[in-house]
């Protein structure tokens, strides 16, 4: 049984010939049509040399399998390639943190060394004291075995693994020990035999130094346990060998079999390696025998080297086992494919019949309904024809939610434009409009960004605009694009910088037609590297002497003019203790005074004697302050100091221009230079900073009645009562007239302001007694400005705590507000 079915889309026929076991699409021409319809021509009675469906379908199947599994071959080879790349990138990796870590162990030590080599009982000889001492610290600090002490001929003094006092043998290495009293360097030794234990050890010599000679060298020992210990907590895969190499490339640590290998001579290809090459891999066989493929590295502070092994066969293993599965999944794809194509090229029928309406209904995007057919081939094409329908209404879904989604991402990037201030802007040249971001109308305070000619003196000075306006116009003509940095101004007239960046967009023909770029708030860090700068201009030439130490007192910095007064150059005191300019004239109880007023108020300041390179003594006038990070621990300590002999008249001067004449507290110009200091600091500690602006009510009563010797005499009075109840880190000003100023650092928000200006307010309501026996009332009003909430700059917050005093005063005074809120 055979039958036709004829579409006719434009003037092309589409004419299929069914049999009971094939189906043949032919295209003809209307011309053969109109001829067969005459009866001038006819089709063939029969096609010959056919293929059967059955038979295409088999050849389909083994096209389309073919690339597959040629691909899947490539993608295999690839794999393992890219995974033995991974493998040995990652193992490199781990190499280089495994040496990192023994050098910061070695490093550790060694810094502990050098520290104990400075301990005051070396240098009054008290060993039984240094002893104790060592013992203590072995056991508060993971940092070695044993602490030893030699002399210069090698002869152990001091040896925590034995008690004090006890005979003790000679140094165990004294080719370094040599090496030290020769070279005054501290050294880290191979491995060698430990003269007590007679066992592998490693040791950090450093030299303990008196009067500029080498007396002494103090020695920590490690242990090769101590290495394993750090290569086995790394939780490498059990089968990898790992170990730690001298710089002769004997073993100081092992993964496996320490007790065996450490103090052998590694592999002879690997140490011949390792002392050639820095870094590497090469096919090694352990001392075990595993064969490995074995990568290392070497440190460049200590020469020391670690090597990691990974044995060839769990290499191997995982290629053998990737091949049979690769195998066994093209295998089953294979016959699944083949049994598939015979399964459906035996279902396929003869025909199609016609599918007129349901083809219509596809189009029109509706639901598709089978007709009413006479053959379930062409029932099953209906079916496919309603799949395709419905997987149409579902792409259109997915459509709607990948919009829904890219609205979403385009939220999420308007929020990270937010986060890292970046606005982003589009020019087309042919409208000259110019497209923002929502980040960039914020970053400019302007609901609409006008055409950039009109920006000058609106949104950028006009150096700036002319600045940009050239870049833009090159960017322009030639599709460079351009990267600045300029000033700006918000839409609220405050100034900013931007980091302005721009490219070219160009059409089909390379054309530029418009221009895309970025603008990012960079006020901050410009305004932070213009303090970081005026810190380093300012610590090189303050007159005074300035160092800064860790919390040690170890010094770190030292400025020229404490060369100058202390006669030291800055090579002699970097690494060295504050205790070096000690005079001797203060007792303990002086310095332990000094560092309980630092550790519990962050500062110290007074006069003391110091002594100077040629052994002059001095007196000095020495600040110290405490610098704390974000957590509140000390990190470091600021001290200043200045030669009292030369600045006795400076200081006199400098106190006049700065102070009030009248009550000795601060004048305008020091407060301002303290605020804007405590907002700088505050800045990078991320804390608030509360400005209270008070003056005294019915103070001019006071002046009219009492006269102005009085008034004089309540100011002072005003001031030494207020500045009692304030803290160290504090300040408390003098404006003028009956204005004062207090500025509080590390305040704990509005709340703690509002604490401290109730204080003031109960203060000033107390009486005053005066000298002649008066008893005067008076009150306070304050006003108060929040850093960073009401300004970020000390004439700003000033100027708006005043106004909130006005506020103040005008509730009715005897009170306090807030600039905001």
């Amino acid at each position: 049984m055979s039958f036709c079915i004829f579409f006719a889309p434009a003037s092309l026929w589409t004419h299929v010939i069914c049999g009971p076991d094939s189906i043949l699409w032919r295209r003809d021409i209307d011309s053969q049509l109109d001829l067969i319809a005459e009866g001038r021509s006819k089709p063939p009675e029969r096609l010959t040399s056919l293929w059967s469906v059955r038979a295409l379908l088999l050849w389909l199947a083994l096209a389309c399998l073919l690339p597959g599994l040629i691909g899947a071959v490539v993608l295999f080879v690839h794999r393992y390639q890219v995974e033995r790349d991974q493998l040995q990138k990652t193992t490199m990796q781990t190499a280089h943190a495994l040496v990192q870590t023994v050098d910061a162990q070695l490093s550790k030590a060694q810094v502990v060394a050098q520290a104990l080599s400075t301990s005051s009982y070396l240098a009054t000889q008290d060993f039984a004291g240094f002893h104790r001492r060592a013992l203590e610290l072995l056991q508060q600090a993971d940092i070695g075995s044993n602490i030893v002490l030699s002399d210069k001929t090698g002869q152990q003094i001091v040896n925590t693994l034995r008690p004090f006092g006890e005979p003790l043998p000679r140094h165990g290495n004294p080719e370094q020990l040599r090496r030290v009293f020769a070279t005054r360097r501290s050294v880290v030794s191979d491995i060698f035999l430990g003269g007590i234990t007679r066992r592998p050890v490693i040791s950090i010599d450093v030299p303990v130094l008196s009067n500029s000679k080498v007396v002494y060298v103090l020695s920590i020992g490690l242990v090769p346990q101590h290495l394993t210990d750090i290569l086995r907590g790394q939780h490498l895969p059990p089968d990898w060998v790992v170990g730690v190499f001298d710089r002769t490339g004997t073993t100081a640590a092992r993964t496996h079999a320490p007790e065996k290998f450490v103090g052998q001579k590694g592999p002879v290809e690997l140490v011949q390696r390792m002392l050639a090459v820095p870094e590497g891999s090469l096919e090694i066989v352990t001392q075990e025998g595993i064969p490995t493929l074995t990568f290392y590295s070497r440190s460049p502070l200590t020469n020391w080297s670690v090597a990691i092994g990974i044995p060839r066969q769990s290499l191997e293993a995982e290629l053998m086992r990737t091949v049979s599965l690769l195998g066994l999944g093209i295998a089953i794809l294979f016959g699944v494919g083949i049994g598939l194509a015979w399964r459906m090229g035996g279902r396929i029928a003869s025909s199609v019949n016609a599918l007129t309406a349901p083809a219509i209904a596809l189009e029109a995007g509706e639901a598709v309904v089978a007709s009413q057919v006479h053959f379930r081939e062409a029932d099953a094409v209906a079916q496919a024809m309603a799949r395709t329908a419905r997987l149409l209404m579902q792409r259109t879904q997915a459509l709607r939610e990948s919009l829904a989604t890219l609205q979403e991402r385009e939220a999420e990037l308007a929020k990270a434009q937010r986060i890292a201030q970046l606005g982003s802007w589009h020019w087309d040249a042919s409208t000259d409009a110019v497209e923002g971001s929502e980040e960039l109308h914020r970053l400019f305070g302007r609901e609409v960004i006008p055409p950039f000619a009109e920006q000058m003196d609106t949104i950028y000075p006009r150096a700036a605009w002319q600045q940009l306006n050239a870049a833009f116009q090159e960017a322009v003509g030639t599709g460079i694009g351009y990267d600045l940095e300029v000033p700006a101004l918000r839409g609220d007239g405050s100034a900013m910088w931007l980091n302005a960046r721009g490219e070219a967009v160009r059409n089909a023909r390379g054309e530029v037609v418009g221009l895309r770029g970025t603008v990012q708030d960079i006020t901050e860090r410009r305004q932070a590297e213009s303090a970081q700068r005026l810190a380093a201009l300012l610590f090189a030439n303050i007159q005074d002497g300035a160092v800064v130490t860790d919390p040690s007192g170890t010094i770190l910095a030292i400025n020229p003019a404490f060369t100058a007064i202390n006669g030291y150059a800055e090579a002699e005191m970097l690494g060295q203790n504050m205790r070096r300019l000690q005079s001797g004239r203060h007792g303990a109880d002086f310095y332990q005074e000094m560092w309980h007023a630092i550790l519990t108020t962050g500062g110290w300041q007074g006069e003391i004697w110091n002594q100077r390179n040629n052994g002059e003594l001095y007196l000095a006038r020495l600040s110290i302050k405490a610098v704390y990070d974000r957590s509140g621990k000390v990190v470091n300590y600021v001290g200043t100091s200045s030669d009292l002999t030369r600045l006795k008249h400076a200081d006199h001067m400098e106190y006049q221009a700065h102070h009030d004449v009248l009550t000795g507290l601060p004048n305008r110009l020091l407060l301002v230079s303290l605020l804007e200091h405590a907002l700088e600091a505050s800045k990078r500690h991320h804390s608030q900073v509360a400005v209270l602006y008070f003056d005294l009510d019915h103070f001019k009563a006071v002046n009219d009645t009492l006269g102005h010797t009085a008034g004089d005499e309540l100011l002072q009075k005003v001031g030494l009562r207020l500045v009692a109840h304030v803290r160290d880190m504090d300040t408390l000003a003098r404006l003028g007239g009956d204005e004062f100023v207090a500025v509080l650092e590390d305040v704990e928000g509005p709340e703690g302001a509002a604490k401290v200006a109730r204080e003031f307010v109960r203060l000033l309501n107390q009486p005053f007694v005066m000298a002649l026996g008066q008893e005067v009332c008076i009150g306070g009003s304050v006003g108060i400005a929040m850093f960073p909430m009401d300004g970020d700059n000390a004439e700003i917050l000033l100027q708006r705590a005043d106004a909130a005093l006005y506020r103040a005063k005008a509730a009715g005074r005897n009170t306090y507000r807030f600039h905001s809120g």
